[in-house]
């Protein structure tokens, strides 16, 4: 698309999609270049583009009205984008690096929408309160200096949306917070006020009623939505936050407010929905006044539309005090839908004692719980662990159908439960952590069960069923049961998922009547001798960390598609490969050779760590992916039948000495720790009976990795496809012919301190890397242009100092774009007139 937009210089409009906007940059079209000839561009969209430059030109495109740079590398933008005076909306959302604006963009008076979050800007520019028609401000930082202090923010009365201040430590009174006016701005609604991150120690200096003077001059207007209070460092909250008066607030999140010992009274919000509390370490006690709310005399039921609430990471917070009702008053929280109580390790309790709406109760960290959960009818999801005594009494469980139970205790508790309450409806049940000698009751699974996950559970019995239990459809053991020593499943019936892992004990798995069975994973069960007849309905297998296991019977499974086989080191044999299965994995087993002759639908293969690994029997024609790595004793690869094949890693095989026959349907190779592989070389006289050449490879191979081939001498005519090239550690290699490779954008050499000629860079490289080559080079341009390189990253050990010069003179375009190694170290080198002879060597 960007070819196109050279040919023509009336587009108004150019919104790239991110993915082929970065292809077409690493192929070498430099978007950048092409923004001088599209003076007429109005609308330009440029996201997630792998740039850490704008360029100057930028500013030239005056008649911009958007312009979308979301989520680049930049570290600034240029000066010249205050020239754009008619841009209505700049977008920089997630430009991570990005940490100044520029200075005066005052000038963009027209400037509508400026969108900054997720950035990592330090101050705001100068005088911003001149852009009055700003309507969209995502982000403001409170600076220092007078003319990017918070009164900026004071002219800015048609602010919509959301907007969220930072670094409001820099406020230095409530005069100054009042000067923002943000009782005036009717259109927000939703405000961020943030202070940054401080230590306790600074915190403990802070003037508290300084620090609250200034919240309370930042007071919003009545009809705020969404309310956000980060880092507050005083010691109390002003009135105004949770007054009754800000009917329309449903969401209140209040974050590090690490001085506070007393959180606001937020009972009386009428449309509260959500209230989210954290990191408040000095609150000790949430009591009566938690439930009240200034600005009405008739005290309505707290929290009456409150669904979601969330206390977590309150470190002192050591009791939540029970709420007195009147005889006529509803409890408090009559809606609320999800609890979740977290990291608080010295709550005692207590808990709300009813929650007739409740559906999720999530207590995770809460070590010193000591209380009844609330009784809630309406529970459908429940979550607790840690060393809790909480107790389950007159908890409904007939109506759970998630239930997560962790520690000693708890399990104990759960299983007391169920023997008076029949969970009915429960569909997941995961315990954990417990090493008590216990056991299902009645020595079954609730009927309705479809999800188990048993672990870190030793002393756990596993109910072995007495009928069959048709709802299981996921099982998963880790770590537990040890009186397990074999396992079969004739009463799950429809089992389609099972984990098996760190089972001590279990010598056997005998699974032949499970034909409902898809996945199974068995990983490190170090006495497992024997898997018994894996049915025909397996889809997925994965076996890790056997160490007895020496053979693998795979005859009935027909329906195999991937098979994953790891750390079995006396794994000799697996016994008929299916002709469904499409990847295969091993990694560290024993095996001598391997069959793939009936594997015609195989098409990613990885072989790693099999020192006896000889042979590879018939490679299929369906291959596409190879990686072979650490096979001590491979010695050829015969590749004919693979025309398929797109990408080849062979790695550490030291006796590999023949790659036979290249397909030419390969487009990335990676050869490395070969050390008797001696020449890659193209012969236009090789007759097709030999091992095919890289000439054959020319309209397919683009990346080509060759590393540490300490025999490696000469790579004759590289193809002409080639976009990547990446040797090192070939100490024998002497010279590298690119003329053919008219395609290449990369090259990067290291390690090779022989090499003493490159030549004939091609005109399309952009990328030049060179590291740990102590040589005099001859760089030769290609006779029909010169590369356009925008990133060239050069050890100053490896080129004489004049090569800069050359450098500068041949690459003048683009040397703005430079990125030398020790850059300072040339320019030393440069000024005290050090010339090497080795310039006469360059062709200019």
């Amino acid at each position: 698309m960007l070819e196109a937009c050279e040919s023509s210089s009336h587009v108004r409009t150019l919104i790239q999609i991110k993915a082929d906007l970065y292809r077409q940059h690493k192929e070498g079209i430099d978007p950048c270049r092409l923004l001088a000839q599209l003076k007429r561009l109005r609308v330009l969209s440029c996201t997630s583009f792998k740039i850490d430059i704008l360029p100057d030109s930028i500013g030239e495109l005056i008649h911009l009205r958007h312009l979308n740079l979301s989520n680049i590398l930049v570290v600034s933008l240029p000066e010249s984008l205050n020239n754009l005076y008619n841009l209505q909306t700049l977008k920089l959302a997630e430009c991570k690096k990005l940490k100044k604006l520029p200075s005066n963009m005052q000038n963009l008076v027209n400037l509508r929408h400026l969108d900054i979050a997720g950035t990592d800007l330090e101050e705001m520019p100068k005088k911003m309160s001149k852009l009055k028609d700003l309507q969209f401000l995502s982000h403001y930082i409170a600076g220092k200096h007078e003319e990017n202090r918070i009164g900026e923010l004071g002219e800015l009365a048609n602010l919509h949306g959301s907007l969220s201040i930072a670094k409001l430590e820099n406020v230095e009174n409530g005069g100054e917070a009042s000067s923002a006016r943000m009782d005036e701005k009717i259109h927000l609604n939703a405000l961020n006020l943030e202070w940054s991150w401080s230590s306790s120690e600074e915190s403990e200096f802070c003037d508290s009623q300084t620090e609250r003077d200034v919240l309370d001059k930042l007071r919003p207007h009545k009809e705020l939505k969404e309310l956000r209070v980060w880092g507050y460092r005083g010691t109390m909250f002003p009135d105004w936050v949770g007054h009754s008066s800000y009917y329309k607030i449903t969401k209140l999140e209040l974050r590090r407010c690490s001085n506070c010992w007393m959180l606001p009274s937020l009972g009386q919000l009428p449309a509260l929905t959500r209230l989210e509390i954290s990191d408040c370490d000095m609150v000790k006690l949430i009591g009566g006044s938690f439930y009240k709310g200034g600005g009405t005399d008739n005290q309505e039921t707290p929290f009456r539309s409150l669904k979601y609430l969330s206390f977590s990471h309150m470190s002192c917070w050591a009791e939540w005090e029970s709420y007195e009702c009147d005889k006529h008053q509803e409890t408090p929280f009559p809606q609320l839908e999800e609890l979740w109580i977290q990291n608080c390790p010295i709550l005692r309790g207590d808990l709300p004692t009813f929650l007739p709406s409740l559906k999720s109760l999530h207590i995770v960290s809460c070590q010193e719980l000591r209380c009844y959960l609330p009784r809630a009818p309406m529970l459908r999801s429940l979550t607790i662990d840690g060393r809790q005594e909480a107790r389950m009494r007159d908890q409904p469980l007939s109506m759970l159908e998630t239930l997560w139970v962790n520690g000693n205790q708890l399990v104990n508790s759960l299983f007391e439960a169920m023997t008076h309450t029949q969970p009915t409806s429960l569909i997941h049940l995961q315990i954990s952590e417990c090493s008590s000698a216990v056991s299902f009751p009645g020595d079954s699974l609730p009927p309705s069960l479809e999800e188990l996950s048993i672990e870190d559970c030793k002393n756990v019995e596993f109910p072995m069923q007495h009928q069959q239990h048709e709802s299981l459809r996921s099982l998963r053991i880790h770590n537990s049961c040890d009186s397990l020593t074999s396992f079969a499943l004739p009463a799950f019936t429809n089992l389609k998922y099972l984990t098996i892992a760190r089972c001590e004990n279990l010598t056997s798995l005998e699974l032949s009547q499970s034909q409902s069975l898809q996945e199974l994973r068995v990983e490190q069960c170090p006495e497992l001798e024997n898997i018994i007849r894996l049915p025909a309905s397996l889809t997925k297998l994965r076996i890790s960390g056997c160490a007895l296991l020496a053979s693998l019977e795979l005859s009935q499974s027909q329906s195999l598609r991937e098979l994953a086989i790891e750390n079995c080191p006396k794994l000799e044999n697996i016994i008929r490969l299916p002709a469904s299965l499409t990847q295969l994995i091993i990694s560290r087993c024993l095996l001598a050779s391997l069959e793939l002759s009936q594997s015609q639908s195989l098409r990613d293969l990885s072989i790693s760590g099999c020192p006896k690994l000889e042979n590879i029997i018939r490679l299929p024609a369906s291959l596409t992916k190879l990686r072979i790595g650490g096979c001590a004793l491979l010695a050829s690869l015969e590749l004919s039948q693979s025309q398929s094949l797109r990408e080849l890693a062979i790695e550490d095989c030291p006796k590999l000495e023949n790659i036979i026959r290249l397909p030419a349907s390969l487009t990335k190779l990676r050869i490395g720790g070969c050390a008797l592989l001696a020449s890659l070389e193209q012969s236009q006289s090789q007759s097709q009976s030999q091992s095919q050449s890289l000439r054959e490879l020319a309209q397919s191979l683009r990346e080509l990795a060759i590393e540490d081939c300490p025999k490696l001498e000469n790579i004759i005519r590289l193809p002409a496809s080639l976009t990547q090239f990446r040797i090192y550690g070939c100490p024998l290699l002497a010279s590298l012919e690119l003329s053919q490779s008219q395609s290449l954008r990369e090259l990067a050499i290291e390690d090779c301190p022989k090499l003493e000629n490159i030549i004939r860079l091609p005109a399309s490289l952009s990328r030049l890397y060179i590291s740990r080559s102590t040589f005099a080079p001859c760089l030769v341009l290609h006779p029909n242009g010169r590369p356009f390189i925008t990133l060239l990253r050069v050890a100053p050990a490896c080129f004489p100092v004049s090569f800069v010069g050359f450098a500068r003179n041949k690459l003048k375009q683009s040397w703005s774009k430079l990125n030398l190694e020790s850059r300072g170290t040339w320019s030393r080198m440069i000024s005290r007139g050090v010339v090497s002879t080795s310039i006469r060597k360059l062709n200019s």
